[in-house]
């Protein structure tokens, strides 16, 4: 099951049996666990008698069984909830067993709703060509849903509508600044949403601007590679080097920090060529397909840095990128030196 079809459901209040919601994005998967309890908790009375929360990696699955056979009070359902599941550390026969607890379900307790949240660190899903043996037996009686890491379009998208929903326009750009600033998580995103939304509400604005992003947000730069590149970008030596070790100790393969490095000195290259030909902004957008805050940033970093050393930087890094795919030996150790003359 799709998070679009889970939405449509949810949306028809047509809900039954068992349901896994895992993935990399916590925040959707909390969204999407609230949607359901709001589904089915209708009755704020009897709520918390018809509904039962497990919680963490020790939870014995005789407990969830008893919590299943239990009858609702005053209500048509029971929501049964095991949060923080690790189905990595359960045995292959706890899997079989809740693939008949499901069943056992369907056949003699469907006024139970059982609901299993598991955070990607706590269960291996495999890929889609190759799932893993558990996911691939839990799918026969759950409706699983996968909730992957959002795209930056998807989080484009998403910080445009929460501000639309708040009766706030707001710009592209000014999305693609905030995403900049905030970082890529959607738990962090809204969290910063809710304070500029209070700011301009109180003071009577309803245009979104930099300098609200600028003035309201708390600036979260991410340990991964567009963090590398921010911190080069802006010159900060000492935060690109932090961003570095950070992906080392997360094991990041190196090949793919070379070649975002690569790709990163691609794109400021050519905007440092049009620079020296004398075009303006929009010639760039035009030739280049890239957004106009895109093309301000690193502008501002071509100019700074000079054509000389864009030309050079690219050439190091075009080196290196062949080096690591050649060689591969002490791969970090050569994007270090790289980074050394790079920073500037």
């Amino acid at each position: 099951m799709t998070p679009v079809e889970l939405k449509q459901q949810l949306s028809r209040n047509d809900v039954s049996g068992c349901f896994l919601f895992c993935g990399e994005e916590d925040y959707l998967i909390r969204y999407y666990r609230d949607s359901l309890r709001k589904c089915i908790l209708t009755d704020p009375a009897f709520s918390p008698l018809n509904h039962t929360v497990f919680d963490g990696a020790e939870v014995s699955l005789d407990s969830i069984e008893e919590s299943v056979k239990t009858m609702p009070i005053m209500a048509d359902l029971r929501l049964i909830e095991w949060q923080h599941a690790n189905l990595d550390e359960r045995k292959e026969s706890e899997i079989e067993r809740l693939v008949a607890l499901s069943q056992d379900i369907a056949n003699h307790y469907e006024y139970a709703i059982l609901l299993i949240t598991c955070e990607s660190e706590f269960f291996t899903i495999g890929s889609q060509k190759q799932k893993s043996p558990k996911l691939k037996a839990l799918e026969q009686a759950f409706q699983v849903v996968v909730f992957p890491k959002s795209t930056e379009p998807q989080l484009l998208n998403w910080i445009a509508r929460h501000f639309t929903n708040q009766k706030l326009s707001i710009t592209a750009d000014v999305c693609r600044y905030m995403l900049a600033q905030c970082g890529k998580s959607m738990t962090e995103l809204s969290l910063e949403i809710d304070k500029v939304c209070c700011y301009l509400l109180q003071n009577n604005k309803t245009q979104v601007s930099i300098d609200d992003i600028r003035l309201i947000c708390s600036t979260n730069h991410e340990n991964d590679t567009f963090a590398l590149t921010n911190a080069l970008l802006e010159g900060q030596v000492s935060l690109a080097f932090s961003a570095l070790e950070e992906l080392k100790s997360k094991r990041v393969d190196p090949q793919v920090v070379a070649g975002q490095l690569f790709r990163f000195y691609c794109d400021l290259s050519a905007i440092s060529t049009l620079l020296q030909e004398g075009k303006n902004p929009a010639d760039m957008q035009s030739i280049l397909k890239m957004h106009e805050y895109k093309v301000k940033l690193y502008s501002k970093a071509a100019r700074r840095l000079g054509h000389g050393f864009v030309t050079d930087a690219l050439a190091l890094c075009r080196h290196t990128d062949l080096y690591l795919k050649s060689v591969y030996i002490d791969a970090y150790l050569q994007i270090e030196k790289m980074l050394v003359r790079l920073a500037k």
